[in-house]
């Protein structure tokens, strides 16, 4: 997983994991990206501004800790190929 956040107001954004932090790279639409691969398992949050507590990243698919936690990079699995239905019987 490669870390990307939505945050127009922020002046800087950092991504906080035990490996350390690290700063995150702003696109024209107020994206901030990390092009680093992020392992299955690692522990994360964001640094908006200068504070010193990192946040929840609100596209997390695993917070194990909660809402106010930091999330967890879980790896997951593609979805099955949808079959469709048979036409015959269907209601139109």
């Amino acid at each position: 997983m490669k870390a990307a956040v939505w945050a127009p107001l922020a002046r800087r954004v950092r991504i906080e994991t035990a490996a350390g932090t690290r700063d995150l790279e702003r696109d024209e639409h107020d994206w901030w990206h990390d092009d680093r691969e992020l392992p299955v398992g690692t522990r994360y949050g964001f640094l908006l501004d200068d504070d010193p507590e990192p946040i929840h990243d609100p596209r997390s698919r695993n917070l194990p800790d909660g809402v106010h936690g930091l999330g967890t990079v879980v790896e997951t699995p593609a979805p099955a190929p949808w079959v469709g239905r048979e036409l015959a019987g269907g209601v139109i």
